[in-house]
């Protein structure tokens, strides 16, 4: 939602790509860190996250959005015209409940680690993807400026569910949701203001003035 709202329809596209893409990472590295956390229950574990992937909303989306493309389906008016006022209402509702979510958070217990994982979070997550989309073409900006700021979200609280379904490391994973979306507020609102301003290079020319 926040891409769309700063940078417009045409980072819809670059968006939903980065999220798909996170989605699919999450998939294929979770179960694996599952069965090295929780050796001795690994059906339930890996059971546990395959339904929560399979159900995943944004998971389901894609081959629902390529099925109804491949078939040229045209929704009737009256439906299109509600889909229509639910996608104008999707990105302030989003934030608005993501808001909420954070103001009832409190940090239960602050572990040295919290501090460190929401640093690489917001900070060098950002930091490689944009060396990484540098070094790997010429990629236009709004993919770039999509793909940070999709990294530089505070961490989600889908997390939590997926740490409480494998029963490992809860309370750090909460203190970690609540104090990313802390400070995202400030590191977001820091990177928003780089990439307004054309102060962050967004090619391999312009940073090493080609």
């Amino acid at each position: 939602p926040l891409s769309h709202t700063l940078f417009g329809t045409q980072a819809a596209l670059a968006a939903i790509v980065v999220l798909v893409a996170a989605r699919l990472t999450h998939a294929v590295l979770l179960p694996v860190l599952v069965l090295v956390a929780r050796p001795q229950r690994p059906a339930r574990a890996l059971a546990q996250l395959l339904r929560a992937t399979v159900f995943d909303p944004i998971v389901l989306a894609v081959p629902v959005a390529l099925a109804v493309d491949a078939l040229d389906f045209n929704l009737p008016e009256t439906l299109a015209i509600v889909l229509d006022f639910l996608t104008v209402a999707a990105v302030p509702t989003a934030l608005f409940a993501v808001a909420i979510d954070l103001a009832g958070r409190r940090i239960v217990q602050l572990g040295w680690e919290v501090p460190v994982v929401t640093a690489v979070k917001l900070l060098v997550g950002p930091f490689i993807t944009y060396c990484v989309l540098l070094a790997i073409g010429d990629f236009e900006a709004v993919w770039i400026m999509a793909a940070m700021l999709a990294s530089a979200m505070p961490t989600a609280v889908r997390t939590e569910v997926i740490a409480r379904g494998a029963g490992v490391y809860t309370t750090g994973t909460a203190d970690c949701i609540a104090l990313s979306g802390r400070v995202g507020v400030a590191t977001i609102a820091l990177l928003v203001w780089l990439l307004d301003t054309g102060a962050l290079p967004l090619t391999a020319a312009e940073l090493f003035g080609g």
